[in-house]
């Protein structure tokens, strides 16, 4: 009588199977993985932005006023030196997504500097830039900010509830400085 020999390999059905299983997997796994990737990019600006906040603190608190308009000069190069408020420049982590589209990112790829005495006295400051109208309205002498996930330079704030690809940009306003705050001993 014959024996029957029983194989150890899998079947093409089973190996399809396991595939199958294998891809489903991968779908359920590479998009959370990219959210995960622009979830830690928004926090690591908006560290960047309370950093360059604190400098900025730091700088008018020593100089009596707050550095100019990013524009005028990189406002991140007078906070690195003579006095090093900050170690060194602090690039956007959002300006990657820009150059990879083909566009140029302003400002260096840097966080950008908006003060209160230039931004404010604008004419079309209060219908074109509503949220820095009311910031600088609420006392604040600067706003830090950078390009949020959807990289599109506006002055909105980003507000993760709406989604990690919503339009915004990530800041942080810089306090009002007042004459007592430079009071000397």
């Amino acid at each position: 009588m014959n024996k029957i020999v029983r194989s150890r390999a899998f079947t093409l059905i089973e190996l399809l199977i396991v595939i199958a299983i294998i891809g489903i997997l991968a779908a359920i796994a590479v998009p959370n993985f990219l959210n995960a990737q622009i979830r830690a990019k928004v926090a690591k600006s908006i560290s960047n932005v309370k950093i360059l906040r604190d400098a900025y603190i730091q700088y008018g608190l020593d100089n009596k006023r707050t550095p100019e308009h990013s524009d005028v000069i990189t406002a991140q190069d007078r906070l690195t030196t003579p006095m090093a408020y900050i170690n060194s420049r602090i690039p956007d982590v959002f300006k990657e997504g820009l150059e990879e589209r083909g566009l140029k990112a302003p400002h260096a790829g840097l966080y950008h500097a908006e003060p209160y005495t230039e931004i404010m006295p604008l004419e079309n400051m209060k219908t074109s830039f509503p949220n820095l109208y009311e910031g600088f309205k609420a006392g604040h002498s600067g706003v830090v900010l950078g390009y949020g996930p959807s990289q599109e330079y506006d002055y909105i704030e980003y507000d993760s509830s709406n989604g990690i690809r919503s339009r915004g940009a990530i800041y942080n306003w810089v306090p009002r400085f007042h004459q007592k705050d430079f009071a000397t001993p």
